[in-house]
């Protein structure tokens, strides 16, 4: 720790730091005027330089008012941002405690200056400093473990509506986005459609390649669907196990039916190897159902339709779309089976 002494008297600077040596402050900086202070302090410190400056003492009786004009260069100055001036004045306490006021300076102490007074004030003066220190550090503290929670509730909230896998929304938070959804589309009363993607096989795929690559594959696959689901009303979220599910909101049964069906071969043209499955790589089954919803009707309508119309797609050969028309009981588009020879891959027909 160092006191800054500044008088512009020779006398006053000798007598002021012989008195801290006596006192027991070995650190002591002089300088006869503001000016001459900020430039020692604004010096970069050696090796055997004094300590930080953590108090200054003001020999303050100047010409006019010079001695206030001094204390506001130093008090303003960031070099001294937070330390704390006491000033030396024979003038009255009356005529002292205006000086400190109009220099904004921390304390005064009445010339001529006695021991234990100068002592008292300098500890009194380097105590409230220290508090201060401590107080913006505990503040500063706070603040950042502040940040770090709302970061952590940041990360804890996005974790808890992500599915960990994918990175796409997870089953609840599909939820929440069909419900909202639903319920904007029985206001506005426009259709909305959902489109229930289940990888083929996959089961067989995590026997024979293994739930590491089979993890690899589902975000292989949700990164290309999440690339070509881009228009603004479209909801992608992982459904659970090799499933997905697309939210198509403003999307009658035909939009649905081509959103559906460009999903299935962005997937097929994935070319992803799947020695288990017949077609050799990694396909898709789409069941799309469409409805205009009513209110006080639940989303689990579509739902259920949904869920129908992609049992259909799988249980008449997989890799192909199932679209329902409007209503769960309709009957469904379907896309011709390659395999039997009826139709060319990814054909729809009523």
């Amino acid at each position: 720790m160092a006191v800054l002494i500044v008088a512009d008297s020779p006398d006053a600077l000798r007598s002021l730091q012989t008195l801290l040596q006596y006192l027991g402050q070995t650190e002591v900086v002089t300088a006869p005027s503001a000016e001459e202070a900020l430039q020692v302090l604004g010096r970069p410190r050696k090796p055997g330089d004094a300590a930080a400056v953590e108090a200054v003492l003001l020999d303050a009786d100047r010409p006019g008012n010079g001695g206030v004009e001094v204390c506001r260069q130093l008090t303003e100055a960031k070099l001294l941002q937070d330390v704390p001036v006491l000033l030396l004045t024979g003038e009255s306490d009356e005529q002292a405690l205006q000086k400190v006021l109009a220099g904004d300076a921390f304390d005064y102490i009445r010339k001529p200056v006695k021991h234990p007074e100068v002592l008292a004030r300098l500890r009194a003066a380097l105590k409230v400093r220290r508090d201060r220190g401590t107080s913006k550090a505990r503040e500063h503290a706070l603040v950042e473990l502040a940040q770090q929670l709302k970061q952590l509730n940041h990360h804890l909230q996005r974790q808890s509506v992500r599915d960990e896998v994918t990175g796409l929304a997870n089953r609840r938070h599909f939820e929440a986005l069909l419900a909202r959804e639903w319920a904007r589309a029985a206001r506005g009363v426009f259709p909305l459609a959902l489109a229930l993607i289940d990888l083929d096989f996959f089961r067989d795929y995590n026997a024979h390649y293994g739930r590491e690559a089979g993890d690899q594959c589902l975000h292989t696959v949700a990164s290309a669907l999440l690339g070509q689901a881009r228009r603004p009303g479209d909801q992608l979220a992982r459904y659970g196990g090799g499933a997905f599910a697309v939210i198509l909101s403003h999307t009658g049964r035909q939009g649905a039916a081509v959103v559906a069906e460009h999903l299935r071969t962005h997937v097929e043209d994935l070319g992803l190897p799947h020695v288990r499955s017949p077609v050799g790589s990694v396909s898709v089954s789409v069941g799309v159902a469409t409805l205009v919803p009513e209110r006080g009707q639940a989303a689990d309508v579509l739902v259920t339709a949904a869920e129908r119309a992609l049992a259909t797609a799988k249980s008449e050969g997989r890799n192909r779309i199932h679209a329902a028309a409007d209503g769960a009981n309709a009957e469904p588009q379907r896309r011709r089976d390659a395999h039997a020879g009826n139709g060319s891959p990814g054909e729809i027909v009523a």
